[in-house]
């Protein structure tokens, strides 16, 4: 009893540790419509090659090396959206399209070719934020 006790608390640490955990302002709904919003800038409502490479390697690439190394990317990303590091780990590693363990530009047509559900060629905002809806729901 006194395992399955621990074995339980144990799980519930790791599990509570990948979550959106921003208890003083915005929703995991928020966020997402944040990170949206700052990929769609012009508002056209497609998310092109541009403002991936805008949003997720120029802006977060604190070490000029043309990539975003894992540790770069959860400080941005916690930072900026106030999310656990596990869960910003977790999305890191979905965006890392080559398991590289850095996001470049050899990333950015993977991802839309996996984040088109459509198969138009395009990434509507929708389906970014259902992307992201489902990575944080994976996590």
């Amino acid at each position: 009893m006194n395992a399955f006790l621990l074995l339980t608390l144990v799980a519930g640490a790791f599990a509570a540790s990948c979550r959106h955990d921003d208890h003083t302002t915005w929703t995991e709904t928020q966020v997402i419509d944040l990170v949206t919003s700052h990929m769609n800038r012009d508002g056209d409502n497609v998310i092109s090659e541009l403002n991936i490479g805008i949003e997720f390697v120029l802006k977060y690439d604190h070490n000029f090396r043309n990539g975003v190394e894992l540790h770069e990317f959860t400080k941005q990303w916690v930072k900026t959206y106030h999310d656990e590091v596990a869960l910003a780990t977790h999305i890191f590693q979905h965006l890392d399209m080559d398991s590289s363990g850095s996001l470049d530009t050899d990333d950015i047509a993977p991802l839309i070719a996996r984040v088109d559900t459509s198969g138009d060629g395009l990434v509507q905002v929708n389906e970014f934020k259902a992307y992201l809806k489902a990575i944080y729901n994976a996590c």
